[in-house]
């Protein structure tokens, strides 16, 4: 609905898509991108929680963002799941992401991995602006970065999160279109953060 709206408002429609256009090119550099459409019926949604047994896994949407859980055959063979949020002027999504840990890695570790793919993308300019050690859901194993993105004219800033665990690395993810999207939505991604749960 809001799709609609903005553009029966007149509103950019190629911005519109730009902005959905360099999510996908996101998702593509992490490795994350999923062809499949279909929802996963592993994950139940009660008010804004959306929750699974299966993984034993839960975490709370934005009010007013949309949510997609794709099911299938995931681009990276290690995806296990994948919970992508956007909001609802596309300029900022959240992704809540596990993979399986086969390489035994520490969160720090597949920071670096990532950190390295990205880079390895020449048409993209990567830039470090802060990382450390955090906790998510009572994890001590756990290390965050912020850093920016810049891919041709458009610049993203983002607050990566990873937990390693012997079986699984989480990673929660935020992406916003340069620094006025990044704190207009950092809080709600704290809040966000905030109700994750691993198991």
């Amino acid at each position: 609905m809001e799709f609609k709206r903005r553009f029966h408002k007149g509103g950019n429609r190629g911005e519109v898509m730009r902005r959905i256009i360099w999510f996908i090119v996101f998702l593509v550099v992490s490795g994350m991108y999923n062809i499949c459409l279909s929802q996963d019926s592993n994950w139940q949604q009660k008010g804004n929680i959306y929750t699974s047994n299966k993984y034993g896994c839960a975490i709370e949407k934005p009010e007013g963002w949309t949510v997609k859980i794709p099911e299938g055959k995931l681009s990276n063979p290690l995806n296990v799941f994948m919970v992508q949020m956007l909001s609802p002027d596309f300029d900022a999504h959240i992704l809540f992401v596990a993979q399986r840990n086969i390489n035994n890695l520490s969160a720090e570790e597949a920071v670096r991995m990532d950190i390295a793919q990205i880079k390895a993308n020449k048409q993209t300019e990567f830039n470090l602006i802060t990382g450390g050690a955090t906790i998510v859901d009572g994890y001590s194993n756990a290390h965050q970065i912020v850093d920016k993105i810049r891919y041709g004219d458009t610049t993203y800033t983002q607050w990566r999160i990873y937990v390693s665990t012997r079986d699984y690395i989480y990673a929660i993810i935020f992406n916003a279109i340069g620094e006025g999207s990044y704190s207009k939505y950092k809080n709600i991604f704290q809040e966000i953060l905030e109700s994750v749960r691993l198991p």
